[in-house]
């Protein structure tokens, strides 16, 4: 997670640091609380994208493909 695009955001990238890639890229909401799914396919987390606080899974495997 990070708010270096002016909000926060949840980011993958290597363990050295490389490849950072920006999964959520919602510039009008907060994403925070990342947290991996035991089997490492799926990320959770919350936002306030539709103006209330709730839960978001994703696949960040898709989101790196289309970035």
């Amino acid at each position: 997670m990070s708010d270096r695009d002016g909000n926060y955001e949840i980011y993958v990238m290597a363990a050295d640091g490389s490849g950072q890639t920006n999964l959520t890229n919602n510039p009008a909401a907060e994403d925070s609380f990342p947290v991996w799914s035991r089997n490492g396919k799926q990320i959770g987390f919350t936002s306030e994208r539709d103006g209330k606080g709730e839960i978001y899974l994703m696949n960040p495997m898709a989101a790196i493909r289309s970035a």
